[in-house]
């Protein structure tokens, strides 16, 4: 007989939960009392609210070893199993890891492989279950029929189980106190389905996996989170290569370099295909490369009959998990076609002010369907992107697509606009054709924001822009390019223009918009000359002066001369240039077009310096720098400085040279404009070899040699043979 309010006992101690009934016992000097008997010891405490029945909790002798088997062939991931094996040495301060990643990403084999590895860390058991939390054969595990079956595995019988989910997960705990023991809770739908089955022990470890982020996991219990993606590249080739072996790869190497970018890393893709190819050994895995090739059908070619092994079945256990307001976000995003997208293009997609798409995006990341790799920037893998694209195809009407794509590309023809005019102020400004209701734009603060801009979003523009071609969004379709232009050509991006170009040149025919496309036509002309493709130059040129003629454009008339004085140029027929350039100038000036003056003369005065005529182009450029200085053409005075650099150059003031290509080189830096920059680094190599100083003659042409090599510009083998002569001394 023991007394509860003394806690003393005759007997060996032993340990009690108590379960709670309608009784109330509430002792104000802090003695409950009871009647009945019983053996062991009790601890006081304090005032009870319910009556208390006692159950007897033998200490267990069960060791349980619940873990599925770990995964045959698992490759790479050091970085996460070093994360977990951190975990584990601070166990007391963190007893909770969440692997949350992607359905179909690798969460559970990861989990299972460094569990199997780190077994000896937890010699009183590892305890698993698959709380179903995203599974196509059923509803998620309710927790107290996860708790309930822990509890049997700890050698607790039915009969010895109390009722209510607080019960078992209180005598639960006390059954894991001071052991270590791994608990892993595979698939999890949310928190709550997770907190019951957390150990209330430091030396226990729980280790989650889930599709959701679980942030409630992380901010009310500490627990630690590692973000799973993509496998890289080598990674995924050497799980192909374990399932398959070397031999068969080897055989077919483009194939194999196929399968991985259409798996793009995503370890259930590259399973499902491993295990296609291994059920037919004698198939070429060409055969299987191409029916992964239609990106409409990939994902159909990526199922199985079993939805535990299905890539469709297992986006559709993400997407049908998602309340309704995010799952609209998530299908529209498939509508997109660039490799991410920002906020404000979501917003404008999906017609809903920044706050509602912000609130959505926070809820399709916790669900590890998108991931904002940079501020208000998302990023959506390929193969789940065609889930969304599915869903879109499925629940959206067609109407319904093109609008919001339409509000998407308007949202890029005027954010592009205006950042345009940040970096080409002087630009003949062609005004954009309305903004579809409902879609944004962006304002920029100056030239170095606007250039950001481009340089963040430079695909995603160049893919919108070959989409509203597709779309027949024709008025985009020229407008978007025509915005585009200052950016793609001074960065060097000139395939993509060509590319652009080309389809408004279609879209000017379509909507019968003959200056649309003459000034396409002189674009591809500029374009097609910086890449040394001197016949199609020639080709729009002369169609682009054909149509400002009949136009009566003068002043665009005027501008294509300037382009064919570049094709000149190009040739070293520098008095053609000459010649190109006093006939714009004249058209320009009798227009009254200053900014076209700036241009004509510069190239009169370059061209001039080509010809040896130094002291006449020098006070021709000193006439255009204050010019420029007046309209704050700072592009167009890093063009004159370059000249002026040239002009004391050849005129023997290497001094005054060096400085004013310094200048040059900055301004061109600062303008965005790569090209001309490397231009003019070549020249101050030029200078410094003149002067025997090889070292900086080397760094001038090895700066210059970088910019030509990613423009891929046919100026890179002049350059390069600079570069080894100067090796050679």
């Amino acid at each position: 007989m023991g007394d509860v309010g003394s806690g003393v006992s005759q007997g060996a101690p032993q340990r009690y939960g108590v379960r709670q009934t309608d009784v109330v016992v509430d002792a104000p000097d802090g003695r409950n009392e009871f009647s009945g008997s019983m053996t062991g010891s009790l601890v006081q405490t304090g005032a009870i609210h319910g009556g208390l029945h006692l159950y007897s909790m033998p200490p267990s002798t069960v060791v349980p070893h619940q873990l599925p088997a770990a995964p045959q062939l698992f490759v790479g991931r050091a970085d996460e199993l070093a994360a977990l094996d951190d975990a584990v040495a601070c166990l007391q301060a963190t007893p909770v890891s969440l692997i949350a990643g992607a359905g179909g990403i690798g969460k559970t084999a990861l989990a299972l492989h460094w569990a199997h590895r780190r077994v000896d860390r937890f010699p009183d058991g590892q305890l698993y279950v698959n709380l179903r939390g995203f599974d196509p054969s059923g509803d998620p595990v309710h927790p107290e029929s996860a708790v309930r079956g822990f509890l049997h595995a700890l050698g607790i019988n039915s009969k010895s189980i109390p009722t209510g989910l607080d019960n078992q997960s209180a005598l639960y705990r006390s059954l894991l106190a001071d052991k270590r023991i791994l608990i892993v809770l595979d698939n999890a739908r949310n928190t709550r389905q997770v907190v019951p089955l957390l150990p209330g022990s430091p030396t226990c470890m729980a280790l989650v996996t889930s599709r959701d982020h679980l942030t409630g996991l992380i901010n009310l219990h500490g627990a630690r989170r590692l973000p799973l993606d993509a496998m890289g590249n080598a990674e995924a080739r050497t799980l192909l290569t374990g399932r398959l072996g070397a031999q068969r790869l080897n055989a077919e190497p483009h194939a194999v370099d196929e399968l991985l970018a259409y798996c793009d890393g995503f370890p259930l893709a590259l399973s499902i295909v491993a295990g296609q190819a291994a059920a037919h050994p004698d198939f070429p895995l060409s055969a299987l490369a191409d029916e992964l090739h239609d990106t409409p059908s990939r994902l159909n070619a990526l199922n199985d009959s079993d939805p535990a092994s299905s890539l469709p079945a297992a986006l559709r256990c993400s997407f049908s998990a998602l309340p309704l307001r995010h799952a609209d976000v998530f299908r529209h995003l498939g509508l997109a076609t660039g490799p991410d997208i920002s906020l404000h293009a979501i917003a404008s997609l999906n017609a809903l002010p920044l706050h509602q798409a912000r609130e959505a995006l926070r809820g399709l990341e916790q669900a590890s369907l998108i991931h904002q790799h940079a501020p208000h920037q998302y990023r959506i893998h390929d193969l789940i992107r065609l889930g969304a694209t599915e869903q879109a195809q499925h629940d959206l009407p067609e109407d319904i697509r093109k609008t919001a794509l339409r509000r998407l590309v308007d949202f890029y023809v005027h954010t592009a606009a205006n950042a345009d005019r940040q970096l080409n102020p002087s630009r003949e400004l062609v005004p954009s054709p309305p903004l579809q209701r409902n879609a944004l734009t962006k304002q920029f603060k100056g030239r170095k924001e606007a250039l950001e801009w481009f340089h963040l979003e430079h695909d995603n523009l160049v893919a919108a822009s070959r989409m509203a071609a597709r779309n027949r969004f024709y008025e985009q379709a020229w407008h978007l390019p025509w915005n585009l232009t200052t950016f793609l050509y001074r960065q060097g991006y000139w395939s993509d223009l060509i590319a652009i170009h080309l389809d408004s040149l279609t879209a000017g025919d379509r909507i019968a918009d003959s200056t649309a496309k003459a000034r396409s036509h002189r674009i591809l002309a500029s374009t097609y000359m910086r890449l040394g493709h001197e016949g199609d130059a020639l080709n729009h040129a002369q169609q682009a002066i054909d149509l400002f003629t009949k136009l009566g454009d003068h002043i665009g008339r005027a501008g294509v001369k300037l382009t064919l004085g570049l094709i000149s140029e190009r040739r070293s027929d520098f008095t053609q240039a000459l010649e190109y350039a006093a006939d714009a100038l004249e058209i320009f000036r009798s227009e009254g077009n200053r900014q076209g003056e700036i241009r004509a003369l510069s190239s009169l005065s370059w061209n001039l310096a080509r010809t040896g005529s130094h002291p006449h182009a020098l006070m021709r450029c000193l006439e255009v720098l204050v010019m420029t200085r007046e309209l704050k053409d700072a592009h167009g005075e890093a063009h004159v400085l370059d000249t002026i650099g040239y002009c004391h150059h050849r005129m023997g003031n290497p001094r005054e040279a060096a400085e004013h290509y310094g200048q040059s080189i900055d301004k061109y830096q600062d303008a965005g404009d790569w090209f001309n920059m490397a231009g003019t680094l070549g020249h101050l190599g030029d200078l410094f070899h003149g002067q025997n100083d090889h070292n900086a003659a080397r760094s001038a042409w090895a700066r210059a040699e970088a910019i030509f090599e990613r423009l891929k510009h046919p100026d890179l083998a002049k350059i390069q043979r600079k570069l080894r002569d100067i090796s050679a001394h």
